[in-house]
């Protein structure tokens, strides 16, 4: 006869008969239940039992058995133990190219579980080109396999040399050449120039295997020598009645003429617009036109002019009358003086 109902052992089932190493034990895995006299049996809450492992925390490699404990009652539990597996899913491969700067460069590992490290990095590189790198890695030896990670290519390219802006020059009459000269990364060739032009200068780089130009190993550009630049503006004209067509004349308002050359410019008229052409090589000559400007008065000289030749004009016409009368009156003079018989 039962007298009272009491709890008399602890049973433990486990959901699995191996774990590998670094497992800790959950309620997915245990079920216990609490055995009375009476022979029920009532399941107890995980989060309520104690957990004894052989050694530490968790499982470890080499564990067969561990100890549950619930209000002074115990149950051993057996099981085996394997090597755990480490989660590689996240481990990823950055920095995979580089650009040369004298200096080792590598990828490196991104990603890794917690327990894994990297000691060094293989097959790293300093001068451009491609590589094969892989790491060599430290982990759990004891408790896990060994974390496999593939190799990756890595590349280094050429470091990219500019070139420099070259200044074009307007041309002086003198021979110049540009304002370059070698560096540590690139020789230069020059070409002396005195007219406008084009004329080339070649980079080229000293270290072909770890350098490049923008373009190359070897670069040609140009030095530009450019037609010297002016501008002139022509005199406008006011031109009068019955008045010729003057010299044009202009003024250089930008730029100059070199020492010795001169423009010689060959004008032209078109709609009442003055306006220049000229026969020169080396300058580039921009023209601010003049205005040729027709008026129906008339300029004081030849106003005066005019004045003397109508006064000349009508002198002739008056001494032409008097010639006039005086021929009359010396043949009607004449004629008064022949008598009846034609005799004087």
């Amino acid at each position: 006869e039962i007298i009272a109902v009491v709890p008399i052992a602890l049973e433990v089932a486990l959901g699995s008969s191996e774990y590998p190493a670094l497992h800790r034990l959950s309620e997915k895995d245990i079920s216990a239940f609490l055995s009375h006299n009476d022979g029920t049996r009532i399941k107890i809450s995980f989060k309520d039992i104690e957990i004894e492992y052989q050694r530490g925390d968790c499982v470890l490699f080499g564990d067969s058995a561990a100890t549950v404990k619930y209000g002074g009652f115990s149950s051993e539990i057996k099981f085996s133990s394997v090597r755990a597996d480490y989660d590689m899913s996240d481990v990823r491969w950055e920095g995979i190219s580089a650009v040369y700067d004298g200096a080792e460069k590598s990828p490196y590992l991104m990603g890794l579980p917690k327990g894994v490290s990297v000691i060094e990095y293989v097959g790293t590189g300093i001068n451009a080109g491609e590589y094969t790198v892989s790491a060599v890695l430290e982990w759990d030896r004891e408790n896990c396999n060994p974390p496999i990670i593939p190799e990756t290519r890595f590349c280094i390219s050429k470091m990219k040399i500019p070139i420099p802006n070259i200044q074009a020059h307007e041309y002086n009459g003198e021979s110049v050449i540009p304002d370059v000269s070698d560096t540590a990364l690139y020789t230069v060739t020059v070409t002396e120039g005195k007219y406008p032009g084009k004329y080339p200068v070649v980079f080229t780089v000293r270290d072909g295997e770890n350098y490049e130009l923008e373009g190359g190993n070897t670069v040609t550009v140009d030095f530009v020598i450019e037609k010297r630049k002016i501008t002139l503006k022509i005199d406008s004209v006011t031109l009068g009645i019955f008045e010729r067509m003057p010299e044009f004349t202009y003024d250089i308002v930008k730029g100059g003429l070199l020492s010795g050359d001169s423009l010689n410019p060959e004008f032209s008229v078109n709609g009442g617009r003055i306006s220049a052409a000229f026969d020169m090589e080396y300058y580039d000559i921009t023209v601010i036109e003049g205005e040729l400007i027709r008026t129906a008065k008339m300029s004081p000289l030849i106003a005066i002019f005019t004045l003397l030749f109508i006064l000349l004009l009508l002198c002739f016409v008056l001494l032409a009358l008097a010639l006039k009368r005086r021929l009359a009156a010396s043949l009607s003079e004449r004629t008064s003086q022949v008598t009846p018989g034609g005799a004087l």
